[in-house]
């Protein structure tokens, strides 16, 4: 909602990933509207639904090289922040078309937004008192709390085996090994967040919808992490790329690559 120009993938060829191509657009440009979405959390993000009518672009404004749009969205350079394209870029340095490292980062995130929907909802147990003791001292809290410390505990367990992969292998072998893992790591770790986020509100009962902080012992919303639980989870395109590397379309036999996930993913080791 608050961006002048918009970078936009759009399609100018066939189907599949060919036949998309970069564009820079003008907000101003005729056909172009802007409406605010009124979300459910992470209001200051201006999240805005946006209609595109018969919109004219020049041709200047393409990007690169015409249905390479999906290269450039996967493309990212490795050891600095370089910005070139693909096909003007000079520096010596591997290209990766895939998205390992973002799907880290939100492995990350929801992992750490799983913990503190755990940590505050353990609080606010220990707080809380109903029918003349602690909410905490309720079975099916505890139960509760403990299934949220069972699925952070072994989220955060794969974490770390991802990260130490990434650390050690190189950037080829990360290219080749690791976009099925991280891709079923995140749909893992976002599900997780979404159930955390849940069972915490369960927990608050009503005070899971207070939308203000006005001290510092007062729970932090679970609610509004709902809805960041939920625009994580973008699992059916990484269950896509599970299914690639189960099925062999990723380049290995489905004996291979269950080989390497038994042998490395959850072993740390290395091809």
């Amino acid at each position: 909602m608050f961006a002048d120009y918009f970078t936009v993938a759009v399609r100018t060829g066939g189907p599949g990933g060919k036949g998309l191509s970069f564009m820079l657009l003008d907000k101003s440009m005729p056909g172009i509207s802007c409406k605010q979405m009124d979300c459910s959390g992470v209001w200051a993000s201006g999240t805005a639904f946006i209609t595109f009518d018969n919109v004219k672009v020049p041709v200047e404004n393409l990007i690169g090289t015409e249905n390479d749009g999906f290269k450039y969205v996967m493309c990212v350079r490795y050891a600095h922040a370089c910005v070139c394209l693909p096909a003007t870029c000079s520096h010596a340095l591997p290209f990766r078309y895939n998205f390992n490292h973002e799907r880290w980062g939100f492995i990350v995130q929801a992992n750490r937004f799983s913990r503190v929907c755990f940590e505050d909802a353990f609080r606010y147990a220990h707080k809380r008192k109903t029918f003349g003791k602690a909410l905490v001292e309720h079975p099916v809290i505890r139960w509760k709390l403990a299934e949220m410390a069972r699925q952070i505990e072994t989220t955060h367990a794969m974490l770390e085996t991802l990260t130490y992969q990434m650390k050690t292998m190189t950037k080829a072998e990360q290219n080749t090994h690791l976009a099925g893992d991280c891709a079923l790591i995140k749909a893992h770790a976002t599900k997780v967040f979404e159930y955390c986020a849940r069972e915490a509100a369960q927990i608050f009962g009503g005070s899971a919808c207070a939308c203000c902080v006005h001290d510092a012992d007062a729970p932090r919303a679970p609610a509004a992490h709902a809805p960041r639980a939920l625009s994580a989870q973008t699992c059916a395109a990484a269950r896509g790329s599970v299914w690639n590397v189960c099925t062999g379309r990723s380049g290995h036999t489905p004996f291979q690559a269950a080989a390497r996930r038994s042998c490395w993913t959850w072993a740390c080791g290395r091809p």
